[in-house]
This record gives structure tokens, C-alpha cells and sequence, in this order.
């Protein structure tokens, strides 16, 4: 490459002419201005051709993710996260395409490198995006909810043209499976209520616990608005729950709080006692007296 010159900003090339001492990047010209104005075609001695650099014919000249495609631009280069990826081009993560369920309503969804399959249940026949079967007759080999249809797409106008409930041999109606029933059958968390749905099931994390429902951990009640102790009160964290107790100087179940007035104590009630009985001495003796 010929030798440059310049502050790094606007770098001029020694094969240019002085009037002209720019090299355009991409082409046989040189120009006036590091930003490439007013350019001339270079052809003759001592201005050779530049030749631009392709940043993306070497992995050590760009900064391109492995999961990113390079795409040569005149100046420089343009990194892009390749399908089923996504970032910025020179970090890329996989786009898990199961989160928004593409595969068929019989079928499993497995996540790979930038894509995902699709594979119907046992029982089932298809490409994963489609299945038939089941206990579904042939001529009604697609399974919609509880029905058997001759499409695996219906709408609620298509549904009774296309689609039957099958109660007598050799046709077997489709019973959905209610994936609540068994733990085996569902990945909720022991902290979690399974919720059975027409096309699988639901998992929500009990009161006093967060989470997905796959994973529920303790809720701090008492760090959210989410406890109902009294402003006189400490709230105290548990393990799915929290108590409340009233401060000092008050009284209650900690969810309501009275002040507590002053109390008379022992030692008080025997002190008024003997004041008492002082004074009923002295009116007896004064009585006594004047008689």
C-alpha cells in the first residue's frame, strides 16, 4: 500500500500529486480534501492506483461476531448478526425461536445455533410445522382442540365444514391431555399452581413467591406495597409469607395499631390505698374529737 502522511484524520498518499494529495478509497482518484472533494483521475507516474483494503477477506482485519456476516463497504466494513441471531454484528447471541412457539400444536420445539426444529408428538406424523394422526380417522387426520379436521388451519367460519367431533368407531374423538394431573407431565415449580389450558398448561407462582412459574422464589412482601402493616408496625419477611408487629408504645395484631395510653401500676395502686387509708384515720379522729 503507498506510504501515507497526515494526522490520522485525513491521511494524504505520496503517489498523489500536491494539488491533488488525497487518494479516493475506492478508485483511481485523487482529491483536494481528506473528504474527497473535488477528485481527478490518476492514470500516469507518480500517481499509482489505490487500491481499497477488504476488511472482510481476513477475520484480523475486522471485529465481525463468528455468528456475524462482514459486508466490504468503500470505506471500511459493516458487520450484521447472521438469521436466528441477534446484536449489534460484532456481539450476536442465539434468538431462541421456541419462545414464540412456531411449531405445529402436536408438536415439540427444540432450540439450535441459530434456528430451531420442530418435531411432532408421539402418535403424530408431519414436518413439525403440520402433524396428523393421533386418534384422529385419516379422512380427519388433523387434530384442532378436542375435534379431528381435514386442515391443520381452521378458522371459526371454516370450523364446521372442515372439522368433526368423533364419538364411534372407527372414529376416536381427540380428548386433550390435561398435563395438570401429573407432575411428570408439566415443569411447574413446587412453589407453582399448574393452570390446564386447551393447548398445554400454565404455571404462576403462588402468593408470597415470583418467578416464571418454572422457578418461583420468596417475594419480600415487607421491601413493596404488597404488605398491609400498620404505619405503627415492623414488617418482618418469611418464607412465602411476613408478620407484622406493633412498635413500642403501641398496641394490636400489627395490621392495626392503637397508642397505648399511660397504665396504673402496682406500686401506685398500694401508694393511693394508703392515702386513702390516711385520710379515713384522720376524719375518724377529728370526728371523735368534736363529739
Amino acid at each position: 500500500m503507498p506510504d501515507r502522511g497526515g494526522d490520522g484524520q485525513g491521511c494524504y498518499s505520496d503517489t498523489c500529486p500536491s494539488t491533488h494529495p488525497f487518494p479516493k478509497i475506492f478508485g483511481s482518484s485523487c482529491c483536494t480534501t481528506a473528504a474527497r472533494d473535488d477528485c481527478q483521475f490518476c492514470a500516469d507516474a507518480p500517481c499509482d492506483v489505490y487500491t481499497a483494503v477488504d476488511e472482510c477477506a481476513d477475520t484480523s482485519t475486522n471485529n465481525c461476531h463468528v455468528n456475524a456476516d462482514c459486508t466490504d463497504l468503500a470505506d471500511g466494513y459493516q458487520c450484521k448478526c447472521k438469521q436466528g441471531h441477534t446484536g449489534n454484528g460484532t456481539h450476536c447471541v442465539d434468538i431462541d425461536e421456541c419462545a414464540t412457539s412456531p411449531c405445529f400444536e402436536f408438536a415439540d420445539c427444540q432450540n439450535t445455533q441459530g434456528g430451531h426444529t420442530c418435531t411432532c408428538k408421539a402418535g403424530y406424523t408431519g414436518n413439525g410445522t403440520t402433524c396428523h394422526g393421533g386418534s384422529c380417522p385419516s379422512e380427519y387426520a388433523y387434530p384442532v382442540g378436542n375435534t379431528c379436521c381435514k386442515t391443520a388451519v381452521v378458522t371459526s367460519s371454516t370450523k364446521d365444514a372442515l372439522c368433526q367431533a368423533c364419538s364411534k368407531p372407527p372414529c376416536k374423538q381427540f380428548q386433550a391431555v390435561d398435563e395438570c394431573t401429573k407432575k411428570t407431565t408439566n415443569n411447574c415449580h413446587q412453589k407453582a399452581e399448574c393452570k390446564d389450558l386447551d393447548n398445554g398448561f400454565k404455571c404462576t407462582c403462588t402468593s408470597g413467591y415470583q418467578g416464571n412459574g418454572t422457578h418461583c422464589g420468596n417475594l419480600n412482601e415487607c421491601l413493596t406495597s404488597l404488605n398491609d402493616c400498620d404505619a405503627n408496625a415492623d414488617c418482618a419477611d418469611s418464607e412465602g409469607s411476613y408478620t407484622c408487629t406493633c412498635v413500642a408504645g403501641y398496641s394490636g395484631n400489627g395490621k392495626t395499631c392503637e397508642k397505648v395510653g399511660p397504665q396504673t401500676g402496682a406500686s401506685d395502686i398500694i401508694r393511693q390505698s394508703n392515702i386513702l387509708l390516711f385520710l379515713s384515720m384522720c376524719l375518724s379522729t377529728a370526728l371523735f374529737l368534736n363529739y
